[in-house]
């Protein structure tokens, strides 16, 4: 029984040991590739999740002027005059404009 257990036990460790040498070491090469020496690498990835996220604060942004834009068009659809008045002070022949601010 010694003599099983003996082998048992060198067999299971030479099997892992080839094991973990030549699968540990691929998937150890890929991930330093995947990580450092690729063009999708962790500092690419990184940079790009930076710009979604500005893009998108930048897209929310923009969503929101696009909605005070729309307001604007439709008062000035509305009243061309009173649009003309207020944002470049023109005024008639016989009026006087006088600015507050």
């Amino acid at each position: 029984m010694g003599s099983k257990n003996k082998n048992k036990k060198s067999t299971r460790s030479i099997v892992s040991t080839q094991w973990i040498n030549k699968y540990s070491l691929s998937l150890l090469g890929f991930l330093l590739w995947m990580c450092f020496f690729s063009r999708h690498n962790l500092m690419a990835q990184y940079k790009l999740s930076q710009t979604v996220a500005s893009l998108e604060e930048r897209k929310e942004d923009l969503k929101e002027q696009l909605v005070e834009v729309k307001k604007e068009r439709e008062s000035l659809e509305n009243n061309i005059e009173k649009f003309a008045r207020e944002n470049y002070f023109m005024h008639k022949d016989n009026e006087e404009v006088f600015i507050i601010k």
